[in-house]
């Protein structure tokens, strides 16, 4: 891991973060905290309030086409309900025609087993590729060839 960008509510516990890597003797990576993508009534966007299924198919449309966007859509993501779910996965399929849209995915069809999926829509085409199996919580990766 080369770059970590995540929200600035993460900063309280970033000189944590660095002290595991010191303690690990890992190189950390470089981090970038951005402001947080707040709802119209300024609260902070939550996945438990539906927020993103209402929220991500507007920031979609608003990304300037020269931006390629790279979307994480994680077990929360699949909790919406179907229609939003549905609207969701079109708007990325539609927003395509005007930028590339990469889709990183971990989905769980068989438990314990989950995968690793990347989608890259593209001129409102989709390509899907499961990247790998994973135990749970992350405790091992079988890589696809």
């Amino acid at each position: 891991i080369s770059h970590v960008v995540r929200g600035e509510e993460w900063l309280p516990s970033f000189p944590q973060h660095l002290l595991l890597y010191h303690y690990l003797r890992w190189e950390p990576p470089r981090f970038v905290h951005l402001p947080l993508i707040l709802n119209r009534n300024r609260s902070k966007l939550s996945k438990r309030q539906g927020d993103a299924s209402v929220d991500l198919p507007r920031l979609l449309e608003a990304a300037p086409d020269e931006t390629t966007l790279c979307v994480y859509g994680s077990f929360t993501f699949y909790q919406f309900p179907k229609d939003k779910l549905k609207a969701t996965l079109k708007a990325m399929q539609t927003a395509s025609q005007r930028r590339e849209i990469h889709f990183l995915s971990m989905e769980s069809f068989d438990p314990p087993e989950v995968e690793l999926r990347w989608t890259r829509y593209r001129e409102g085409d989709r390509d899907l590729r499961m990247l790998a199996r994973c135990c749970p919580h992350g405790r091992g990766l079988d890589w696809a060839e």
